[in-house]
């Protein structure tokens, strides 16, 4: 949702990616909830501490304006925790918020930049997974299709499970969120089987 700094602490550098508060509010008006779940490994390494995180969290809130966020769910374990943690890829705080909400995780839609925010909501069971661009996504593009193709080869038919790859937020603006709420064009996956159309 914020433009990486790398392990930002200053609340004034905080910049929205393009396209996330109009995501942020277009989902509230299809009464959907809007969750945040973080990983925040600066917090373990020492280089960020929870008042910093939490006042940078604050100015995002401000800046999302009049889009509301429902949850916040941050993990501040260091990698080398991943063992007994529930950084993502562990579903661990999805699972969590998911139950203390009681949000429907099928129906559900999960965007994120990352590997591990697609495979974070695999686990988690969410029905829809969307990489973005935005933020980490051009790094991390060639990870996210390797685990595909590791998912297909493996011969796993999760047919609930679809991923959507888009070149930022603002390919999603304009869509509306529900039954075929992906724009047409977007190279759609069913984790295990290729579909060529949404």
């Amino acid at each position: 949702m914020i433009r990486d700094r790398h392990y930002i602490r200053d609340e004034n550098q905080v910049d929205l990616c393009e396209g996330c508060r109009d995501v942020v509010v277009m989902a509230n008006k299809q009464e959907w909830g809007v969750v945040v779940v973080t990983n925040q490994s600066g917090i373990g390494r020492g280089i960020v501490k929870w008042e910093d995180y939490e006042r940078v969290t604050d100015r995002m809130l401000l800046k999302i304006g009049n889009g509301h966020v429902d949850a916040i769910i941050a993990c501040g374990d260091a990698p080398s925790n991943d063992d007994f943690s529930w950084r993502k890829p562990s579903p661990g705080m999805i699972l969590y918020v998911a139950d203390i909400l009681n949000i429907d995780i099928e129906g559900s839609i999960m965007v994120g930049d990352r590997l591990s925010d697609i495979m974070a909501g695999y686990h988690a069971g969410i029905g829809t997974l969307v990489h973005t661009m935005t933020g980490h996504g051009e790094n991390e593009r060639g990870a996210v299709l390797e685990w595909l193709k590791r998912n297909e080869n493996s011969g796993n038919q999760m047919e609930k499970c679809k991923l959507y790859l888009v070149d930022s937020l603002m390919s999603l603006r304009g869509a509306c969120l529900g039954e075929a709420w992906a724009p047409q064009g977007l190279d759609c996956y069913r984790v295990g089987l290729r579909h060529a159309k949404p």
